[in-house]
């Protein structure tokens, strides 16, 4: 089997399992601390992870990319990650005595939580899993996050019992996140060792380094921002709606996430050694399957999402379902430029578009939640996420138009998404004869696949005949995947 082939398939099942763990504790703790609760823990922990990110910089990109252009020549790697990583430790000494301040005088009714929540900015000083995606050695963080998921779930029904336990909640999540880390350090030794660099080479990463920071700080803005400014700006009850909404929708996302994260290094690695030809097969081929896989998910979460969401969290959630269906688009949107910003801008040192893009959409979801969350609250939020992540999605395509088919990868998807919206309205046509109950949600969920697969079939057939047969091959997955896997 293909190295390619044994990452992406570590990764998919790893980020199926990954989505698998919200899915079962999710309603549970919904449950159990309420919607005050989620809300308490999603903005502590927005805030805690902004300090995260100043300590991380744009490592995690940075990192993965430089490590992925010298794993071949083991000296220079050495001396790669020498570098970046003290620069590492002298950014995340100075966030962590920061973050302590913080806390000290900004902690407010909430210092219990922010305190704990030290943890998972102290973890950014022992973060690296950069390295290891760099190396390709994605067995090695699998295993490791899947041990550690597997304790943290057990630890949220074992202690995690009423609201009063929510300090318990976030000090397992907390704790998870520190673990996770450390442990990666006994694995380190065996590839790689670590000397004290001299000062030039530590400073030589900075520049490149703070350039993908700021797409990562932007970036943030409007992953994270929404849930801080719906904090300050309208009630925790708010947040609690719309972290959980937020959550069910970009769970699928963690299945492209995973391709990205297999392809990030290998394109980086193939453009390093001038097969540009070989990339542009990646990509074609790497588009038409998130465009296959984002469709169905966006459609079907939308189309089910009315009777999901009260069933699934309780009935305190029940208008996370109207901001689930309003905000499942986005699935679309940050698939498309996940390839675009994986596969081609950060392999390629494009950082400058990928920057201008991301600062631009953060741009528009601070203008937009400013103007919205006010009188509209969580779906004020929605809204400027929507906007944010279209302008990314637009700006990347556009900024790249002239390097990459995107009349090609249109008319290869065109089939999906028509497929999708009949599959949408069929689902939604089930509500007038199908209970309300599990067994007919997961009774629609199989109308949509059967749909799904069924209407792209037939149109694959009708429209492209042999010459496109992976157009109606289980989806038109089976020669990209094939094709991924193998190459």
């Amino acid at each position: 089997m293909s190295s390619t082939k044994k990452n992406i398939s570590y990764n998919l099942i790893y980020q199926i399992f990954a989505m698998l763990i919200p899915f079962i504790t999710a309603p549970y703790l919904s449950r159990v601390i309420g919607t005050d609760g989620i809300g308490i823990y999603s903005y502590t922990f927005s805030i805690a992870n902004y300090f995260v990110l100043f300590a991380k910089l744009g490592i995690s990109n940075y990192g993965n990319r430089s490590i992925a252009k010298v794993r071949d020549d083991r000296e220079q790697m050495d001396k790669t990650f020498s570098g970046i990583y003290c620069m590492q430790i002298l950014s995340s000494i100075v966030v962590i005595g920061l973050y302590a301040l913080f806390i000290i005088f900004y902690g407010g009714e909430y210092k219990t939580i922010f305190s704990i929540q030290f943890c998972l900015v102290l973890s950014s000083l022992f973060d690296v899993s950069w390295f290891f995606f760099g190396i390709e050695q994605f067995k090695t963080s699998v295993i490791r996050s899947t041990i550690i998921k597997l304790v943290m779930t057990a630890s949220i029904f074992i202690f995690v019992k009423n609201p009063d336990d929510l300090w318990k909640y976030v000090s397992i999540m907390s704790l998870q996140a520190l673990a996770s880390q450390l442990i990666l350090w006994f694995l380190l030794r065996k590839y790689v060792t670590f000397y004290i660099p001299k000062i030039k080479d530590i400073l030589l990463h900075f520049k490149p380094n703070i350039i993908l920071f700021i797409p990562v700080i932007a970036v943030s803005l409007y992953r994270m921002m929404d849930k801080i400014m719906l904090g300050l700006m309208s009630t925790m009850t708010q947040t609690g709606l719309y972290e959980n909404s937020d959550k069910l929708v970009t769970l699928p996302l963690t299945v492209i996430t995973a391709i990205g994260m297999v392809m990030m290094p290998k394109m980086a690695n193939l453009y390093a050694r001038g097969k540009d030809e070989l990339s542009e097969i990646y990509i074609r081929d790497s588009m038409q399957l998130v465009i296959a896989i984002s469709v169905a998910m966006a459609f079907g979460i939308a189309a089910i999402s009315i009777r999901f969401a009260p069933l699934y969290f309780g009935a305190e959630f029940t208008y996370s379902g109207t901001l689930i269906r309003a905000l499942s688009p986005v699935i679309i949107f940050s698939a498309f430029a996940n390839v675009i910003r994986t596969q081609y801008l950060i392999p390629l040192d494009k950082d400058k578009s990928y920057a201008v893009s991301v600062l631009f959409g953060a741009a528009v979801n601070l203008v937009v939640n400013a103007l919205l969350i006010p009188r509209y609250a969580s779906m004020g939020a929605v809204i400027g996420t929507l906007c944010a992540e279209f302008s990314v999605m637009f700006i990347q395509s556009f900024s790249v138009r002239k390097d990459l088919k995107f009349k090609q990868y249109i008319y290869d998807g065109w089939v999906f998404i028509f497929s999708g919206f009949l599959m949408y309205f069929i689902v939604t046509f089930s509500n007038n004869f199908i209970s309300d109950n599990l067994l007919g949600i997961l009774l629609q969920i199989i109308i949509g696949m059967v749909s799904y697969i069924a209407i792209s079939l037939l149109l694959g057939i009708i429209f492209y005949r042999d010459r496109f047969k992976y157009l109606y091959h289980v989806i038109g997955l089976e020669r990209i995947f094939n094709h991924i896997l193998h190459k």
